[in-house]
């Protein structure tokens, strides 16, 4: 099963960001645990190491995004997805990028904290905690 995660997902396991550290880190490890694929769009690698610098240091930064590439398989974006970003005119541009990403790569489901930000529903978009349910009874 492939599964999209959101950026906040994995900045909340990463900066170990509370309260939802917990259901994120439990999501992540289940994945690697099973025959499940974690991705990850190119547009999150370029913001997850932003704010990994930011609120932390390069190093850390930089470590982070070695162990990114072991762990999530990239999920392409492309000027599609920006087209289809823009014209659906959701709030959240980055959002709407990442999940049209996500669901060109034909992903099971896409796992944010924010659920409210994803006004299309063509894939679930579902929280950690629900998609930990989910998965653990595949």
């Amino acid at each position: 099963m492939k599964i999209a995660i959101d950026i906040n997902v994995v900045l909340d396991v990463f900066l170990e960001r509370k309260p939802y550290f917990q259901h994120s880190k439990m999501l992540i490890a289940e994945c690697l645990k099973g025959s499940h694929r974690p991705m990850l769009s190119s547009l999150a690698f370029a913001t997850i190491y932003y704010l990994a610098r930011k609120f932390k240091n390069r190093d850390f930064a930089v470590k982070l995004t070695d162990d990114l590439l072991l762990i999530f398989e990239v999920c392409e974006v492309s000027m599609k997805h920006i087209k289809e970003a823009h014209l659906a005119n959701w709030n959240d541009f980055e959002d709407a990028i990442q999940y049209f990403s996500a669901a060109d790569a034909n992903a099971s489901m896409l796992v944010t904290r924010n659920t409210k930000d994803f006004e299309e529903q063509e894939i679930p978009v579902l929280t950690p905690k629900q998609a930990l349910k989910i998965i653990r009874h595949k």
